[in-house]
């Protein structure tokens, strides 16, 4: 399959929004043990900020290193994988809630259980800026255009799962659905 800058630009929409889908998601998960406080959203909130800031760093490195697109959708696969892991590491919860308190067990829960996913979402973006780039005087306006796709992205994403996934697939469903929309957009690539 030809890489077309129009599917790159998908791309990037899709993973900004899953970022958001699973930073809504993850109150709920988290919830289930520390109830709906502002620990829950702190934590949820500094913990994808981290992952995107760490995200981004390495995906600019990696894009630079290996600039092709199947690292890229390879990323993107992995992404949509490591979601499905998240209810297996929700066992976690207790034991840190335990061990480190309401807020830093909230928070530790947090990276641990999305430490992955929105880590390898954030690496989207740089590869996507690197491989739409032709020239250096264009790095500005894809860049721009880039993440402002990937917050479009994150607005779809947030009203959808919060205004149809949650209620109507519940918790569990709709992070089966992320995860199965990011690998099959990552392994849509290889073809």
């Amino acid at each position: 399959m030809r890489i077309t800058r129009l599917y790159l630009w998908l791309l990037v929409t899709l993973t900004g929004a899953s970022v958001l889908v699973l930073e809504i998601l993850g109150t709920r998960v988290i919830g289930t043990h520390y109830g709906s406080s502002i620990y829950v959203w702190a934590a949820l909130l500094s913990v994808t900020l981290v992952c995107l800031a760490i995200g981004y760093a390495i995906g600019g490195r990696l894009a630079d290193r290996v600039p092709r697109a199947w690292m890229l959708f390879a990323l993107v696969t992995s992404a949509g994988a490591a979601v499905l892991l998240v209810p297996r590491l929700a066992g976690v919860l207790a034991p840190f809630g335990e061990r480190f308190g309401l807020a830093w067990g909230a928070i530790a829960s947090a990276l641990v259980i999305f430490f992955l996913p929105l880590t390898l979402l954030a690496t989207a973006g740089p590869y996507v800026i690197r491989l739409c780039a032709r020239r250096v005087e264009g790095v500005g306006s894809t860049s721009g255009a880039v993440y402002a796709l990937s917050t479009v992205g994150s607005v779809g994403g947030v009203l959808a799962v919060s205004f149809w996934m949650i209620p109507a697939l519940g918790t569990a469903d709709s992070l089966r659905l992320c995860s199965g929309v990011l690998m099959g957009l990552g392994r849509s690539g290889w073809r």
